[in-house]
Order: C-alpha cells, then sequence, then structure tokens
C-alpha cells in the first residue's frame, strides 16, 4: 500500500544573479525580491503540508555565493516546515570541498540531505520512497551521472531527479545529457528536473513517465517572461500510477513583453480624444490596456512593449517613455513604427513606386469589377510591404 505524499518541486533559483543589465537599485530590488520569494514558499508550506521539497539544481548563481546569500538560504532549510528536504547542486553552483555548500549548517539535520556524495539511491522509508540523485561536481557534465540501470525498488515510489538537459538519443549536452530513451528504460515512477528555466511537463513512452522542469521561480530576464512559480505533485495512497502535479505561482516581479499597434489605437479615437495631444492618448490607451493583461501587475513587474504601425507624425518616444514610466515600476521600449504613406508625394513622384501607383490607380479606374478592383489594391498593398523603406526607390 503506498502512502499519500505531497512533493513541491523548484530548481534554478540563481541567487546572487547580479541582472547587469539593469541600474545599480533595480538590479538591488530583484536580488532582494528573490529571497522574499523564498519567505512566500516558506508561508506555503506552512499553510499545507509538505513531504518533501526538492531543490534541483542552480540555488545559487555561482559556486562561490556571498555569505548572507548562504546564511540566508541556510536559515530557510532550517525553518521550513517540509517532512524532509533534498538539494542538489547544479552547473552554476557545483559541489567541491570549500564550495558554498560546505559553510551551511543546515545540513547537519538528518531531514535536509545535501547530495554531495554519488550514493546509488536515497531511501526514505517513512515515504515510502527511493530517491536517484547526483549533483555537479563540475561546471560541466558532458555525460550522464547516473548509472546505465537505477536500482528501483517495487514496494516504494521511484523518483529521480537531476539538474540536466533532456535529450534524444544520440545527442549532446554540456550539461548532463538525460536522453528520453534512457528514462523510458528505467522503472522510476516520476522524474524531477531543473536547468530549464521555462516550465516544461512531459509524459514519455507507453507508460507516460511524468518529466517535470518547473522553470525558475523569479524571472532572470526577457527570455523568460509570465507567471514563475513551483510544482507541486501528489502521489496518491493507493494508486502507483496515480500523480497528480499542478503549477503554483509566487509574486516575486515577473517580465512581461507585449506588442502594441499604435495606428489602431489612434484609429479607434473618438472625436474629443483625437484632438488631444496623440503622446498624451496614446499613454493613456497603453496604460488602460496595461490593466486588462492579466498576468502583468503594474507596480511590482517589469514591461517590455513593442510599438508597431503606421503613423503620420514622428513618434516623440522618450515624451511617451517618460509619461508612462510615471506609472509603471519599470518599462522599456521598442520603436517598430514606420511613416504612414503620403499617397499625394507618391502619385507624383517620378520613381518606380510612383509608377506603380498610378497604374493601379489607372486600373481601378478602368475596370468595373470589384473583384478586380479587390486583386490590384491587394497587388499595391503586397508592393508596399514588400519595399518598406520604398519612398528612397
Amino acid at each position: 500500500m503506498f502512502r499519500d505524499i505531497r512533493i513541491i518541486h523548484t530548481a534554478d533559483w540563481h541567487f546572487g544573479n547580479p541582472y547587469r543589465n539593469y541600474a545599480a537599485g533595480l538590479s538591488r530590488e530583484l536580488r532582494k525580491q528573490a529571497f522574499l520569494a523564498l519567505s512566500e514558499l516558506q508561508s506555503l508550506i506552512q499553510k499545507e503540508a509538505c513531504d518533501l521539497l526538492v531543490f534541483a539544481g542552480d540555488t545559487f548563481h555561482k559556486s562561490l555565493a556571498s555569505m548572507p546569500e548562504i546564511l540566508d538560504f541556510d536559515r530557510f532549510l532550517s525553518e521550513v516546515e517540509a517532512r524532509y528536504i533534498i538539494v542538489l547542486a547544479g552547473n552554476h553552483d557545483p559541489y567541491f570541498p570549500g564550495s558554498s555548500w560546505s559553510k551551511m549548517r543546515a545540513f547537519n539535520d538528518p531531514r535536509v540531505i545535501l547530495v554531495a556524495e554519488d550514493k546509488p539511491y536515497y531511501d526514505l522509508p517513512e515515504l515510502g520512497l527511493r530517491i536517484f540523485a547526483r549533483s555537479f561536481k563540475a561546471k560541466q557534465a558532458r555525460k550522464r551521472l547516473y548509472p546505465e540501470k537505477l536500482e528501483s525498488r517495487a514496494d516504494y515510489y521511484n523518483l529521480l531527479i537531476a539538474h540536466g538537459e533532456l535529450v534524444q538519443a544520440g545527442q549532446s549536452s554540456l550539461y548532463q545529457p538525460l536522453s528520453k530513451a534512457w528514462l523510458e528504460a528505467q522503472d522510476i515512477d516520476l522524474c524531477l528536473l531543473g536547468h530549464i528555466h521555462q516550465r516544461q511537463v512531459q509524459y514519455l513512452g507507453s507508460r507516460k513517465l511524468p518529466v517535470i522542469y518547473p522553470g525558475s521561480p523569479q524571472s532572470l530576464g526577457w527570455g523568460e517572461c509570465g507567471l514563475r512559480g513551483v510544482e507541486v505533485i501528489e502521489l496518491l495512497a493507493g494508486q502507483r500510477k496515480a500523480i497528480k502535479n499542478y503549477f503554483l505561482p509566487l509574486s516575486g516581479s515577473r517580465f512581461i513583453q507585449q506588442k502594441i499597434d499604435l495606428q489602431k489605437l489612434l484609429s479607434e479615437a473618438k472625436t474629443s480624444e483625437a484632438e488631444q495631444d496623440k503622446v498624451t492618448y496614446l499613454a493613456g490607451k497603453i496604460l488602460t490596456l496595461a490593466k486588462s493583461w492579466p498576468e502583468y501587475r503594474p507596480e511590482r513587474d517589469l514591461l517590455k512593449l513593442d510599438l508597431y504601425g503606421e503613423l503620420d507624425f514622428n513618434l516623440a518616444l522618450s515624451s511617451l517613455e517618460n509619461y508612462l514610466s510615471r506609472h509603471l515600476f519599470y518599462l522599456e521600449l521598442n520603436d517598430y513604427t514606420q511613416a504612414q504613406l503620403d499617397l499625394t508625394q507618391v502619385q507624383e513622384a517620378e520613381s518606380f513606386i510612383g509608377a506603380a501607383y498610378r497604374e493601379s490607380r489607372k486600373l481601378i479606374a478602368a475596370t468595373s469589377s470589384e473583384q478586380d478592383e479587390l486583386l490590384i489594391n491587394a497587388a499595391w498593398n503586397l508592393l508596399k510591404r514588400k519595399y518598406g523603406g520604398w519612398n528612397e526607390i
């Protein structure tokens, strides 16, 4: 008979990440929020029972973390109310004598397991769990750290925890290649991974083996947009294959990227709104839009806006950015707008584009077919799109 077991799976916290591309004040705030997210996780575990808390590598951004970072994480491990905790070292924070891991006292607690030795497995009889886990000992691992065949136990749940990269047979990786075929050949019930910063859940082979990356709990940059959090896995009593999992978001700062068509926003302006300064009008519309994005919180998230559309005026990007920044935690603007075509000038231009435009107007005037007119207009628009800088042709 198997027991109900609740596992919280997390990885890739990267405490001490410098956030080099941001101002010093913002970098400090983002590093601070990473530890606030750890406190939030501690509060969540106090509310709901956790039998096993998993840190699947890259807890620290480097192998020699600062003492404040080491002490904060050490304190968390000592205080968090999880029944057992298992911690792997990843490629960013490999285990070796004198590394950050050797300076922590929490590992003297028998319920807190640091994977320092290459043991065949770790058994937790109270939970009926057999865990296969190996840590990085250097910044790279070109080969799998695990043996060809894992020694599974029929009367236990068998759990593989690893920091590495899921690959197809024959593919290489600098960060422990874990072949899908090798995983499918093991008699394990669950595979919990770290290293990939985006959440991924896959089910391998005919047994539908769950393989889960929880993603990093806090975004490290624009490549990690959207919700961040931890994975909760429940192994259900009496049913060996009954495994449920769900994502639990944390409330730290998120990186959010959106595209906005300014031309469309301007076309929706009412008469009274159209009389406003265009930058003021656009800023107001953008702020209204931002409030409708479900994952975005203006007071604490980082926002990148890609601006598109054809405009009949020069966009004062710095003015727009200054206006919006007064209401948002952090903002970056990318201007991909284009100058709107002045058809009067085109009609008179002595150029290839001018001749093409005049010819299309003649064809439209000469046709009585609505379909022909649509085709001519479509051809003109296609020409216009192809030659984005066509007033130079």
